[in-house]
C-alpha cells in the first residue's frame, strides 16, 4: 500500500509518530533550540519511515528551505512529509492552499495536510511529479551587470534551466524573454531580442534608483491601505532635522549601499561627501530582526533577517557598505543582551501575511515591475508596521528555491504575451 493511500487513521498514526521524534529532538536540545519551533522532515519509500534531517524553523518560509532541499531527493513513489507545529503555519484559512501552491512551485503533487491526533502538528505530504519540464521551451537572453553574472548563472541556475527545458541564448538567438539586470538602464538590446518580453523595463527600474521619488510613489499606491503599513519620517534637507538618531544613506540608490547611524547633528559634518546627496531616515526601533518580502511576479515570500540596527544606542557608525552581503557588527552591538533579544524576537508573530500580499500587489502596479524586494520593521512598542527599501531584482537569498521560481514566472510572462 502507497503511503498516500493510507486512510486517514493511519496517517495520523504516522504524524503522530512524527511528532515524538520531534518532541525528543526539542527536549535534547538547548534551550533556545527547544524554545523555538522545530520540525521534522522525512522521506517514505513504501512504508518506512527514514528521517532525513531536522531543525529549527521559525515562519512558512523557512519550511521552504527545507522543502526545497528535500525534494531533489525524491525517487520514483517517494513521499515527502514534513512535521510541524500548528502555530508555524498559523496564518489563516488559506495557509493549506498556499502550502499547496508552494510545494506544486517546487514540483511536488498530491499534497495533503493532516494534523496529529491533539491536533498540535500538521502532517505535510506530496509526491514529486514526474517531469519539471514547461510545456515548451522557452528561451532566455541576459542583460546583467558583471557583479551579478555569478549569483544569477550559478550552477543551480544553469541545471534548473537544463531539467525545465529552458535555453541561454547568445544575442545572435532569438530570445522569448530578456531578463535585464544591467548599471547601465541604457544598455542596447540586441536586434535578435527586439520582440523578446523584458523583465524589465529599464526605464521603469530607473525611478527605484532615487529613494525619495521611490517613497513619494510608493505612498501613494499604499494609501488606500487605511495606513496598515507605514513610512519612517525622511528628507534630503540636513538642516530640517528636529531629533536624532537618524539613518543617512545615498539618495542615488545605484551609487553606493553606505548606510550610516548618525547619531547628533554634529556627526552630520563627519559623513562622506562623495556620495552625493543624502537621503536621512527617521530611526524605526524595531529590535534586532526585520521581516525581508522577496517578489517574483505572483511569489510573495517573507523570511526574518538581522537587522543592521537593532540597538538606538551607540555613537555615529557605518552598518553596512557597498559589497556586504550581510550586515555589519558593531562590537558594541554584539553580546548577550543581544542574543536574548534575537531569540525573543524569533518567537514573534509576524505582518499578516494576507497583508504582505496587497502590499506586494501595489508595489508591483505603481512601479510596473515584476522582480522587486522590500523590508518591513515592526515598532516594539506598537507593533506597526514600516516599509523600508524597496530594490529591484535582488538575490532573493530567501526564496527557496529561487531558480525555479524565477524561471517559471519568466515562462508564464512569455505565455502571457504570446495569448495578448
Amino acid at each position: 500500500m502507497h503511503p498516500l493511500d493510507e486512510n486517514e487513521q493511519d496517517q495520523r498514526s504516522l504524524a503522530d509518530k512524527l511528532s515524538s521524534h520531534l518532541e525528543r529532538f526539542s527536549s535534547n536540545g538547548d534551550s533556545s533550540r527547544s524554545e523555538a519551533v522545530q520540525a521534522i522532515c522525512s522521506l517514505w519509500h513504501g512504508l518506512d519511515l527514514q528521517t532525513e534531517s531536522e531543525g529549527p524553523f521559525t515562519d512558512e518560509q523557512s519550511l521552504g528551505f527545507a522543502m526545497s532541499a528535500m525534494i531533489d531527493q525524491l525517487q520514483g513513489d517517494g513521499v515527502l512529509a514534513f512535521c510541524v507545529k500548528n502555530s508555524t503555519v498559523k496564518h489563516g484559512d488559506s495557509c493549506e492552499e498556499r502550502l499547496s501552491t508552494w510545494l506544486q512551485n517546487f514540483g511536488v503533487i498530491d499534497c495533503s495536510l493532516t494534523s496529529t491526533s491533539d491536533g498540535a502538528y500538521w502532517l505535510i505530504r506530496g509526491r514529486k511529479a514526474a517531469s519539471q519540464r514547461l510545456a515548451q521551451e522557452l528561451r532566455l537572453g541576459l542583460i546583467l551587470a558583471e557583479r551579478k553574472i555569478k549569483k544569477v548563472l550559478s550552477t543551480k541556475f544553469k541545471d534548473r534551466a537544463t531539467e525545465m527545458g529552458v535555453k541561454l541564448v547568445s544575442e545572435r538567438e532569438r530570445a522569448d524573454v530578456v531578463l535585464f539586470k544591467s548599471d547601465d538602464l541604457d544598455a542596447p538590446i540586441p536586434d535578435e531580442w527586439k520582440t523578446a518580453v523584458v523583465v524589465d523595463v529599464p526605464s521603469r527600474v530607473a525611478v527605484l534608483l532615487d529613494r525619495m521619488k521611490t517613497e513619494t510613489r510608493a505612498k501613494s499606491a499604499l494609501a488606500s491601505l487605511n495606513e496598515s503599513v507605514f513610512f519612517p519620517a525622511s528628507t534630503l534637507d540636513a538642516t530640517s532635522l528636529k531629533s536624532f538618531p537618524v539613518l543617512a544613506k545615498p539618495n542615488n540608490a545605484s551609487a553606493h549601499r553606505d548606510l550610516w547611524f548618525i547619531d547628533s547633528r554634529e556627526s552630520l559634518d563627519r559623513l562622506p561627501s562623495g556620495s552625493g546627496q543624502y537621503f536621512f531616515q527617521e530611526c524605526i526601533d524595531h529590535g534586532p530582526i526585520l521581516f525581508k518580502v522577496s517578489v517574483i511576479g505572483k511569489e510573495v515570500s517573507l523570511a526574518r533577517r538581522p537587522s543592521a540596527v537593532p540597538s538606538l544606542a551607540g555613537p555615529m557608525r557605518l552598518l553596512t557598505r557597498k559589497g556586504d552581503e550581510h550586515p555589519r557588527k558593531s562590537k558594541a552591538l554584539v553580546g548577550p543582551s543581544v542574543g536574548q533579544e534575537m531569540e525573543t524576537a524569533q518567537s514573534v508573530p509576524g505582518p499578516n501575511y494576507m497583508l504582505i500580499q496587497k502590499v506586494a500587489r501595489s508595489l508591483q502596479d505603481a512601479f510596473g515591475l515584476h522582480l522587486i524586494g522590500f523590508d518591513l520593521l515592526m515598532e516594539r512598542s506598537s507593533n506597526r508596521l514600516f516599509l523600508v527599501d524597496i530594490n529591484y531584482f535582488p538575490s532573493f537569498a530567501d526564496v527557496p528555491d529561487r531558480e525555479r521560481v524565477l524561471l517559471r514566472t519568466l515562462w508564464e510572462m512569455s505565455q502571457q504575451s504570446s495569448s495578448n
